[in-house]
């Protein structure tokens, strides 16, 4: 008896054991799948950041800076380092775009200082320190006076109210900029910074139209429109004038057949002198209207409000210049 209750045992403990191995190698590969996909995606990253920057530096070599520059900056996105940052840096400088490198240099200092690489600081360091002496920079002056609606864009990017009227490292080239109040664009300009060293160029905003120019300008319009109007009605009524003035003229020449020399006239010669009369009455008078007409027509048409003229701006700050030219829309 007792040896058979052991047996059951035994068996329900054979039993309990595989049922514990089998729950086990059922859970076991999800985990371990959940587990890998993290180490098997980042090490998928870093294979192909290093592909990335091993292509870059052929193309580096190849004197292919714009084709590798972007490779560069991909790498260093997939997978941080010290050493790609700088050879991204090095690239953009060979390209001219010195703000860009610079700032690169920069990111490269701190990072290598973190990882504790001093010898890779100092030489970030110094590429920084000398790309500094030559950078040039833009300088986006804002209106006089900018209500919290003005917004001032950089090829598109908006420029934060912190850096107007700051000098900002930029690469050599053109920029266009934009100002617009409340989502409404009314400004609208290029400039160009040259690659000279120490160069300060300056893109100023002139003041902008709000709420109240535009209505001003909706009100423009319309009375454009109706100074056109009245002049148009002044031109008729000259033109009218001179029609009745003719035939005025006309009736009493026509009349002095009907009188004698002491302007005594028949019926028909008074009729025609009455009329002569009148016409030459009716001519006054739209002459005289016309007259009114065209002068008010001038007056409302000058008086309008309009677009503001053009911009002429200059840039010339240190030891080269930009110079461009502006206008509100």
């Amino acid at each position: 008896m007792h040896a058979a209750l052991a047996r059951n045992r035994q068996r329900n403990r054979h039993l309990a054991l595989a049922l514990a191995l089998a729950h086990a190698g059922l859970l076991a590969p999800a985990d371990a799948t959940a587990q890998s996909r993290p180490v098997r995606d980042a090490h998928e990253r870093k294979a192909a950041a290093q592909a990335l920057f091993d292509e870059a530096r052929s193309l580096m070599v190849a004197r292919r800076h714009a084709e590798a520059c972007p490779k560069f900056a991909e790498s260093q996105a997939l997978d941080p380092a010290v050493g790609t940052l700088l050879n991204l840096a090095d690239c953009l400088e060979k390209l001219g775009r010195t703000a860009s490198a610079w700032a690169e240099f920069r990111a490269a200092v701190a990072a290598a200082r973190a990882k504790g690489q001093t010898d890779r600081a100092e030489v970030a360091r110094r590429r920084a320190t000398a790309l500094e002496r030559v950078l040039v920079r833009l300088v986006i002056v804002p209106p006089n006076e900018s209500s919290e609606t003005v917004e001032i864009r950089k090829n598109g990017a908006v420029v934060g109210r912190a850096s107007w009227g700051v000098p900002i490292p930029v690469d050599p080239g053109r920029y266009l900029i934009e100002a617009s109040v409340s989502g409404t664009r009314s400004f609208r300009t290029e400039v160009d910074v040259p690659n000279k060293p120490g160069t300060q160029v300056k893109a100023i905003v002139p003041p902008l139209w709000d709420a109240a120019w535009s209505r001003q300008l909706a009100v423009g319009q319309v009375q454009r429109g109706f100074g056109i109007a009245v002049g148009a009605l002044g031109v008729v009524s000259v033109v009218t004038g001179g029609v009745l003035g003719a035939q005025a003229i006309r009736r009493n020449s026509d009349s002095a057949t009907h009188c004698t020399a002491g302007n005594i006239c028949d019926a028909a010669g008074v009729e025609l002198r009455r009329d002569a009369l009148m016409l030459g009455n009716a001519a006054t008078a739209a002459f005289i209207v016309g007259a009114a007409a065209g002068a008010g027509g001038i007056v409302l048409y000058v008086t309008a409000p309009k677009h503001p003229p053009p911009h002429v701006g200059f840039g010339a700050v240190g030891s080269g210049a930009g110079i461009f030219v502006g206008g509100t829309f």
